[in-house]
C-alpha cells in the first residue's frame, strides 16, 4: 500500500536531480564551432563573425552556438564560472587564461583544441589555431584553465503539470535529429511526443505547425507546462522547449540532449525567444457535423488506388464522394479533377467543416488529391502512404501543394420533383440487365419508362429513338430537373436530368448511377440533346 502512494505521489510531483554534465561532454560540437571561425578578424568589443570578435566575445559566442550555453561577456568573469583544471588535465573545450604580468589579472581567454593548441582571436592575426605551449608568449603568459558545468552543481526542478512532469521524465534522453521517441529526441520531436503521452493526441511534426496550436500566452504570465518557442532570425521557430516553472525549461540540446535550462536567466534562450503557447487539448473537430461525423466512421480504412467502398479500401475521391453520398445523398463525381470542377469556390478563410480541399501535383500532375475538412486546421482523407487518416494543413507537405477548397452544398438531389423521386430511389441498387424494365433490372430506356410512370403517371415509348421523338426539345443551358438527356453512343442513350449538371441512368458496369454530364470524359463529349416532356 506504501508503495501505491509512492507511485501516485511520484506522478503528481515530479523533481528531477540534475548533477554536473561538464562541457567536456560536447568537445567536439565547442571544437568544431571554434574552428569554423579561424580568420574572423579581430574587433574589440566584437561578438559575432559579421563584425569580429575579442578573445571573450569569441569564447562567449562559440558556447551559445555550441551548446547553447551563456558565458559571462568578459574574460574575469569567464575565469570565474567554472571550475579549476591542472594542466596535465585540460580537455578539450577547457577555457585557458593569460596575463600580461602579474598584477594585471587575466587578460586574454581561448579555448583549448586538445595536443596544447588553442583557438583564440589574437589581436594581430584575428582567431587562429596555435600551439600555445611552442609559443614563448602565450606560454609565458599562461594563468589558469577552467571547466564550466553545463549544469549547476546539484540543481533541481519540480513541477506538478502533468506535461511539465512527463518532460522531466526524459531529462538525460539524447538528442537526435528527427528523433521523436525516448531513444532520441529533437525539441519538435520532444514537444510532439510529451503532448501526445499527456493529452493523447498527435500534434504536427514540424515547429512552423506546432506554433500555432493552442493560445498565445504572455511572456510574463507563462505556467507550467507551457511550450515555449525560439527563434535566431526572429521570424522562424528554431527550437522548442517546455516550460517546467520557476523560470526552468525542458528541452533537448545539441551537446546534453534533454535537460533543464534557465529561461530568462539565460541571455541566449530569453533573447531567442519567440512566443509561447499554452496546449491543454487537442484541436477541436466539429463531430456533429452530418459529412464529417459520417467521414470519422471510416478512420484507418486502408488506401486502394481504385478502391471505392469500405470493405476494398478507398481512393481519396472515391472516399470524399462516397461521404457524401451517404451523408446527404450528394452524388459527386468520381475523379478529384472532376470534383474539382463541381460546387462552390470557397476562400481558405472561409473554410467550414465539411468544405473538400484539393491539392495538386501529388502523384501525378494537376488536381491529384482531396480530403475533407473537419475544423482547427485538419482534413480526413484516404492518404496514398498511409490509410483514412487525419492530417494538419498546416503540414508543409500540404502546403506545398494546396490548391483551393470547394463546398458542395446545393449538390442535393431536387425529390421534391416525382421523376426525380421516382428515379434516384434505385440509385446503387439496381443493375442493368438487357431487356430490364423493372426494379429487377434496367435497361436504359426500359429505367426512363419505369421513372415517368411511376413519378408522373406518364407512358412513354418503350425505346430510346421513339423516345427522343417525344416532347419539346431543350437546350443544354435551359435543363430542368426531369428533362430527358440523349447521349449518343454506338446507341442512343436516355437519362434523367436531376441537377446540378447530373444525370440518373443506367450503365452496363453500374447499373443506375449518378453522372456528371459536364465532368465526365466518357459521357459529355457523347452529349446528343435534351427533350422535356409535358
Amino acid at each position: 500500500m506504501r508503495g501505491f502512494y509512492y507511485g501516485v505521489l511520484m506522478l503528481m510531483v515530479c523533481t528531477v536531480l540534475l548533477g554536473e554534465k561538464p562541457v567536456y561532454a560536447a568537445v567536439s560540437s565547442i571544437v568544431e564551432e571554434a574552428e569554423k571561425h579561424v580568420g574572423v578578424p579581430y574587433q574589440y568589443g566584437g561578438e559575432s563573425p559579421s563584425e569580429g570578435f575579442d578573445s571573450s566575445g569569441f569564447s562567449q559566442y562559440v558556447y551559445q552556438e555550441a551548446i547553447q550555453m551563456d558565458l559571462p561577456r568578459t574574460v574575469s568573469d569567464q575565469a570565474a564560472s567554472g571550475t579549476a583544471v591542472q594542466k596535465s588535465e585540460l580537455k578539450a573545450g577547457d577555457l585557458l587564461f593569460f596575463s600580461k604580468d602579474e598584477t594585471s589579472g587575466v587578460t586574454h581567454v581561448g579555448l583549448y583544441a586538445g595536443d596544447q593548441t588553442m583557438i583564440h582571436a589574437s589581436a594581430s592575426k584575428g582567431i587562429e589555431k596555435i600551439n600555445y605551449e611552442n609559443s614563448s608568449y602565450w606560454s609565458s603568459r599562461y594563468t589558469k584553465a577552467v571547466r564550466v558545468n553545463a549544469e549547476p552543481d546539484g540543481a533541481s526542478v519540480s513541477a506538478s503539470h502533468p506535461v511539465a512532469v512527463e518532460a522531466l521524465t526524459h531529462v538525460g534522453a539524447p538528442y537526435v535529429y528527427g528523433g521523436e521517441q525516448p531513444d532520441g529526441f529533437d525539441s519538435s520531436g520532444f514537444v510532439q511526443y510529451v503532448i501526445q503521452q499527456v493529452l493523447d493526441f498527435d500534434m504536427p511534426r514540424t515547429l512552423s505547425q506546432q506554433i500555432g496550436m493552442g493560445e498565445s500566452v504572455d511572456r510574463e504570465a507563462l505556467q507550467e507546462g507551457d511550450i515555449l518557442f525560439f527563434s535566431k532570425d526572429g521570424s522562424t521557430p528554431s527550437h522548442a522547449a517546455v516550460y517546467a516553472g520557476r523560470d526552468q525549461i525542458v528541452h533537448p540540446t545539441l551537446s546534453s540532449g534533454v535537460k533543464v535550462t534557465a529561461f530568462e536567466g539565460s541571455s541566449y534562450w530569453s533573447g531567442n525567444f519567440m512566443e509561447a503557447r499554452r496546449i491543454t487539448e487537442a484541436p477541436k473537430i466539429a463531430e456533429d457535423h452530418d459529412i464529417v461525423a459520417e467521414a470519422l466512421k471510416y478512420l484507418g480504412v486502408p488506401y486502394v488506388f481504385g478502391g471505392e467502398s469500405p470493405e476494398t479500401g478507398f481512393d481519396c475521391s472515391a472516399f470524399t464522394r462516397h461521404v457524401f453520398e451517404k451523408a446527404r445523398q450528394i452524388f459527386l463525381p468520381r475523379s478529384t479533377d472532376q470534383q474539382w470542377q463541381v460546387g462552390e469556390d470557397v476562400a481558405l478563410t472561409d473554410i467550414q467543416p465539411g468544405d473538400v480541399v484539393f491539392f495538386s501535383d501529388t502523384y501525378r500532375e494537376g488536381i491529384s488529391h482531396n480530403g475533407i475538412y473537419v475544423g482547427d486546421g485538419q482534413f480526413i482523407h484516404a492518404s496514398r502512404s498511409e490509410q483514412v487518416t487525419i492530417s494538419y494543413l498546416s503540414e508543409s507537405y500540404w502546403q506545398d501543394k494546396f490548391t483551393g477548397v470547394k463546398r458542395f452544398d446545393g449538390l442535393q438531389i431536387p425529390k421534391e420533383h416525382p421523376v426525380v423521386s421516382a428515379a434516384t430511389q434505385f440509385i446503387g441498387e439496381v443493375p442493368y440487365q438487357s431487356g430490364g424494365t423493372t426494379p429487377g433490372g434496367f435497361d436504359t430506356a426500359g429505367f426512363v419508362q419505369y421513372a415517368f410512370k411511376q413519378g408522373a403517371g406518364i407512358s412513354l415509348p418503350r425505346y430510346a429513338g421513339d423516345q427522343w421523338n417525344e416532347g419539346t426539345e431543350v437546350s443544354k443551358e435551359d435543363l430542368q430537373p426531369g428533362d430527358i438527356v440523349f447521349f449518343q453512343g454506338s446507341y442512343l442513350n436516355p437519362s434523367i436530368y436531376i441537377g446540378n449538371g447530373q444525370v440518373v441512368h443506367v450503365t452496363l458496369s453500374e447499373g443506375v448511377r449518378v453522372t456528371n454530364m459536364h465532368t465526365n470524359s466518357y459521357w459529355a463529349p457523347k452529349y446528343y440533346g435534351a427533350k422535356r416532356i409535358n
